[in-house]
């Protein structure tokens, strides 16, 4: 296998950036916005991700043939797979497009249920979506080339490169007096950006690529028998990642989702920080299972579950108890006030995203996705009517409780793919146990302390932090002594 830790370590700098920068830029964004408008943002750029279901799961099924042919030396083949998905990528994205673009006022007005003194705007931002995401839509085609070949130190350049650009010239635009409307146009441009920065280098790992439009039918059936759960899967997940603001808005007002976002992108980003960390796991699992080396299988999966946990715990631990002081020193009294109940509650959940990308990794490259669809469906309808139930009753605090609701699937879902490569029930629930464990004893204080003081917000979390410390100290140093090595070798480059 091809440096797995150079993978993973990659994986989580590709968010270690952008969660820097938005630490900075986000308060200053807000601020020139208004929450009202900032609201409004947020609902666009999560329509983009809403109608990402179009890409049907060939993304996933890129990277895995494009892996899996590089291996055989067979480059024709792989020309064939970029070739035939990049005639579903342009056909699914112009109907993205236009269905998002002639639907903007009706979206603005019905489903959003925008203020008729934002309509106006709300619907233009609509429309211009609709062109940042046919170019997003294409850019992610490409950045699956390089992931396919198990270059993600490449594609995380490009993305940071891309990103960092578009939140320079949002911040850029709003100083010099602009809006909504120019910031949304200029991501679209650096989407456009991107397409060209991820064509020129795939080119350059693979100078027998092509990037013609030519359908095979029989390579569409191959990547379409793998995709299809990936795809499901895909919209079952939005349902959790960008409906519920959709949700928010509409029982509550587009405040309510500024109020609701900064908590949870905050979690978010934690726990996609220790995620991106195992998205090696596709390429290389697929490859030793088609080896049929089923002990490494066993041993990659409870190593990467031990790190994944402590990475999550020292994350959320400190997440869970400080967040709300962030949010105070980050934003003002306005927006601590409003989130700061939710983000313990957030935090809770998102561990358990953590633990469970483990698994979702090694599904998918043992081609069991139709698993990850039924648990993403359970979690998704769960969560959707805990929504639609708590949320016109206690507000935010109900939105916050019902992202709760995505756990449900989360015992069988990780233990039978324990059964799956044959590990034991109680190694699996050993392993994560002490991890849950602190993680929810930092949950329990948090929500029944009513006086809390930074005193004792510090005692509670050293003590916390120190026991994870020695129930997996030769672990941790080595996690540091990896994560410095390889961070050494990035920064020399």
């Amino acid at each position: 296998m091809k440096s797995n830790l150079k993978s993973a370590i990659y994986g989580g700098f590709g968010f270690v950036f952008p969660i820097a920068i938005s630490l900075f830029t986000t308060p200053y964004i807000v601020h020139k916005l208004t929450p009202e408008i900032y609201g409004i943002y947020v609902l666009a750029t999560s329509l983009i991700g809403l109608m990402f279901f179009m890409d049907l799961g060939f993304g996933q099924g890129i990277i895995k043939f494009v892996s899996h042919y590089e291996a055989q030396k067979d480059y024709e083949k792989i020309n064939k797979i970029v070739e035939t998905s990049l005639v579903i990528y342009v056909v699914m994205g112009v109907t993205g497009a236009v269905i998002i673009y002639f639907s903007s006022n009706f979206i603005a007005d019905k489903i959003f249920k925008l203020h008729f003194d934002k309509l106006v705007i709300g619907s233009l931002a609509f429309k211009i979506v609709a062109f940042g995401f046919f170019m997003s839509f294409i850019s992610s085609l490409f950045s699956s080339i390089p992931k396919g070949l198990q270059k993600y130190d490449i594609a995380v350049k490009i993305q940071n490169f891309v990103w960092f650009m578009s939140i320079l010239t949002s911040v850029l635009l709003l100083y010099l007096g602009k809006g909504l409307i120019e910031i949304l146009i200029s991501y679209s441009i650096f989407q456009f950006i991107g397409i060209f920065l991820y064509m020129g280098m795939s080119k350059k790992l693979l100078p027998t690529l092509r990037f013609r439009l030519r359908f095979d039918k029989s390579i569409f059936k191959e990547i379409f028998g793998f995709s299809i759960f990936v795809s499901l899967n895909v919209i079952s997940a939005n349902i959790v990642t960008r409906l519920d603001k959709m949700i928010v808005s509409y029982f509550l007002g587009t405040s309510a989702v500024s109020f609701y976002t900064i908590p949870y992108n905050l979690a978010s980003m934690c726990s996609t920080l220790v995620g991106s960390t195992n998205q090696f796991l596709f390429p290389a699992i697929s490859n030793l299972n088609s080896k049929g080396e089923k002990n490494k299988v066993r041993y990659y999966y409870i190593r990467s579950l031990d790190y994944t946990g402590l990475m999550s715990t020292f994350i959320m631990l400190i997440f869970i108890i400080f967040s709300d002081r962030f949010i105070y020193i980050w934003l003002g009294r306005n927006f601590a006030e409003n989130s700061y109940h939710l983000s313990p509650i957030l935090g809770f959940a998102f561990f358990f995203s953590c633990l469970t990308s483990v698994s979702l990794w090694y599904y998918t490259a043992m081609n069991k996705t139709h698993i990850n669809l039924i648990s993403s469906l359970t979690g998704s309808v769960s969560y959707l009517l805990a929504s639609l139930l708590f949320i016109p009753i206690f507000g935010l605090k109900g939105a916050a409780f019902s992202f709760l609701f995505i756990l449900v699937p989360f015992p069988f879902y990780n233990l039978y793919i324990c059964k799956i490569i044959g590990i034991k029930v109680r190694e699996y629930v050993t392993t994560i146990l002490p991890y849950t464990s602190l993680v929810f004893l930092s949950l329990i204080y948090v929500l029944s302390i009513d006086e809390r003081s930074l005193e004792k917000d510090l005692l509670v979390s050293i003590v916390l932090l120190i026991s994870t410390f020695f129930y997996k100290k030769e672990l941790f140093f080595e996690l540091i002594n990896k994560v410095i090595t390889e961070s050494k070798k990035y920064l020399t480059k």
